[in-house]
């Protein structure tokens, strides 16, 4: 199957759009400052996506990536993932103590989801600044 642009674009821009969702979801679920190793393999994809293969169509990819970014976040709280990645790979503290606690959501509300908007907006901005250079 051949993709045209425009779908090579939306597909470039949807992926753009849920990479940051996924580093927040191992954010969330390990806890770990290493989680910033995910964020940095995932800035040089995004900036590659962005670019590639078509540089001229950038703005329509980060149009995408930035308009389905808060659509994943929203479908990700809707269906729980973060709740069952959680007890999927903390199973021991989920028998000990139930569900994450309050610590672990606000960690998620205000750490791991705001270091993803900084690793999308950034990779826009910079996929911006080497388009306009070339």
């Amino acid at each position: 199957m051949k993709f045209d642009t425009s779908d090579k674009n939306i597909l470039c821009g949807l992926t753009a759009g849920i990479l940051p969702v996924i580093c927040s979801m191992i954010g969330f679920v390990t806890g770990h400052l290493m989680t910033i190793s995910a964020y940095l393999i995932s800035f040089f994809v995004l900036i590659f996506l962005l670019n590639a293969p078509e540089r001229s169509d950038r703005k329509e990819k980060s149009k995408i990536a930035c308009c389905s970014f808060p659509v994943f976040l929203i479908l990700t709280d809707l269906f729980q993932i973060y709740k069952k990645l959680f007890a999927w790979f903390n199973a021991e503290y989920t028998a000990s103590y139930g569900f994450p606690n309050i610590d672990f959501w606000i960690g998620l509300r205000f750490i791991w989801i705001p270091l993803s908007v900084i690793l999308l907006v950034s990779t826009v901005l910079i996929s911006r600044i080497f388009s306009e250079r070339s």
